[in-house]
């Protein structure tokens, strides 16, 4: 009986070295497990951060482009109104130019109109430029006479 019953303590005390082989296994594998397992936390939070500058600098660069694109919005409305202005000012320009010819044919036509009054009262007017002074002495006192109507 003692024999068996020391056999049977052999047996258990190799099952306990056995357990605690296994378990003295378990734990270096589960050691290497959670150093990994950190291992992994350190790297994701190493990318998380890289991940954050990362989204900062694009952040930052949409700033900047959406500052330049305010930039050349300005400037481009800056030359359509430009464009706009230099438009109206051409179209008046076009305007008074057009005026200014049409006072000049009426000025001829009027001074045409005065040398033939001054042909037909039988002065003779051969000379041009002697006609056009005739003719301005003529307009000067006419417009004489209308200031002086005005006045009064």
């Amino acid at each position: 009986d003692n024999e068996r019953l020391l056999s049977q303590l052999q047996q258990s005390e190799q099952h306990g070295e056995v357990a605690n082989a296994k378990l003295a296994a378990f734990q270096a594998s589960a050691t290497l497990h959670l150093q990994s397992l950190e291992q992994v936390r350190v790297r994701t939070r190493l990318a998380d951060q890289e991940g954050a500058m990362e989204v900062q600098k694009l952040r930052a660069e949409i700033t900047k482009f959406r500052q330049e694109t305010e930039v050349l919005q300005a400037k481009l409305a800056k030359q359509e109104m430009l464009g706009k202005l230099q438009a109206a000012n051409d179209a008046a320009a076009m305007e008074a130019l057009r005026q200014a010819s049409q006072q000049h044919l009426q000025a001829k036509e009027v001074a045409e109109a005065e040398l033939q009054t001054l042909r037909s009262q039988g002065m003779e007017v051969s000379d041009g430029s002697r006609a056009l002074t005739e003719v301005a002495r003529h307009q000067q006192a006419l417009a004489l006479g209308q200031e002086q109507q005005e006045e009064l």
